[in-house]
């Protein structure tokens, strides 16, 4: 039976970022099982001054410890990718030396912490939400004893198999998503007051949500944008959610060189609570990822399930990863990085209102088994095994 648990992370928390959501909610749930709950990672020079539980409206019911240990990642324009090394090396120094009692099972997304926790003779689960691509062997030998290994899809899971990791150490368990914070029941008239654009109620709304980038990768923002363009539809209204200043600035841009700035507002991230309330005034959510490796196979991005749980229609690129939750039955797809296919796809889904409602409550049907609470209990009993 386990009783204590340490989540180590080596992130900047708080983020904005959606990894961070996911961790804090991880614990939270973890606490909520009735298991001592620690969470630990480094103090980092960080523009969010709120705290963990504030900025991510969670329960104060684990513990929360902000270790001291040498930011470097601060200097990164001058030390570049050595930046990350010596934060990473320097961290690794401090939880050499912490205290945690030894019958606490250490869960970590890193294969450092999990090697060193190794060492120093504790149990240890290693969470994986991508593959490893030029670290693969160093990833791999430094996780060959870990006890349990958590996967986001079975992408993941068959690399680690074709690297003879054993499969009873693995468990496929995908991400998961807050059903009473995205399954709110209000108008859309109402969530439209929360807006700052005003007279959108006789638009027809499409709505992305989350990072315009990640790794610098555009998430089809800009497709969504020329689809707008191409469409030439003036009733059509394009919310996107969760930028960052120099990404909106950046899109800002690309916008007004397609002329429809008009018809979009790009708004910086807000809390759960609040993003499950703005979803309310879609009539389609977005999610046209482009057709690259982590998004082909790795990813199992939470907005996904954030947009079942909002009983709106979906629109998906196309591919195997996002098929391996979403499906004909509840959402609509279009070829990846093709305007033509996701414009086409927009305006099927707004003239046939009633095959978009019907995917929409399976959508929500469907999400139902993928709530944080049954995704911890899942991995409890893996791990008691």
């Amino acid at each position: 039976m386990i009783q204590k648990i340490a989540y180590i992370t080596n992130s900047r928390l708080p983020t904005e970022k959606a990894h961070g959501h996911q961790i804090i909610r991880m614990c939270q749930e973890f606490a909520n099982q009735n298991i001592q709950m620690r969470l630990i990672w480094p103090r980092r020079k960080n523009i969010i001054k709120d705290n963990i539980f504030s900025y991510y409206q969670a329960k104060k019911n684990f513990e929360a410890s902000e270790i001291f240990s040498p930011d470097f990642i601060q200097y990164a324009k001058v030390l570049k990718k050595l930046s990350f090394w010596l934060q990473s090396f320097s961290f690794l120094i401090r939880l050499g030396l912490l205290s945690i009692e030894k019958e606490t099972y250490i869960f970590t997304r890193r294969p450092e912490i999990a090697y060193l926790f190794k060492l120093r003779g504790f149990k240890v689960a290693y969470e994986c939400h991508d593959w490893f691509n030029k670290s693969q062997k160093v990833s791999l030998w430094l996780l060959r004893k870990v006890d349990r290994i958590i996967t986001t899809n079975n992408f993941i899971k068959a690399e680690f198999l074709k690297n003879s990791v054993d499969a009873e150490k693995i468990l496929v368990c995908p991400n998961g998503v807050d059903l009473d914070k995205f399954a709110v029941d209000i108008s859309k008239v109402q969530a439209l007051s929360l807006l700052p654009v005003k007279d959108l109620e006789a638009k027809k709304v499409l709505m992305y949500t989350g990072s315009f980038k990640t790794m610098n990768i555009g998430k089809g923002v800009d497709e969504i944008l020329e689809s707008l363009k191409l469409l030439n539809n003036n009733s059509l209204f394009f919310v996107a959610i969760g930028g960052s200043q120099k990404q909106i600035q950046e899109y800002t841009k690309i916008a007004e060189k397609l002329q429809v700035k008009d018809q979009v507002t790009f708004l910086e991230p807000v809390n759960q609570e609040e993003l499950g309330k703005l979803q309310q005034v879609a009539d389609v959510m977005l999610m046209p990822f482009p057709d690259k490796a982590h998004y082909r196979y790795f990813m199992t991005p939470l907005k996904m399930f954030e947009y079942m749980a909002s009983k709106k229609p979906i629109i998906a690129s196309n591919l195997p990863s996002i098929k391996e939750i979403l499906n004909d039955e509840n959402a609509f797809f279009c070829q990846t990085e093709d305007v033509i296919s996701l414009a086409n796809m927009i305006k099927y889904v707004l003239t046939h209102e009633i095959e978009a409602g019907k995917k929409a409550n399976q959508a929500f049907i469907d999400v139902q088994q993928y709530g944080w609470d049954k995704r911890v209990q899942n991995i409890i009993k893996f791990l008691e095994v």
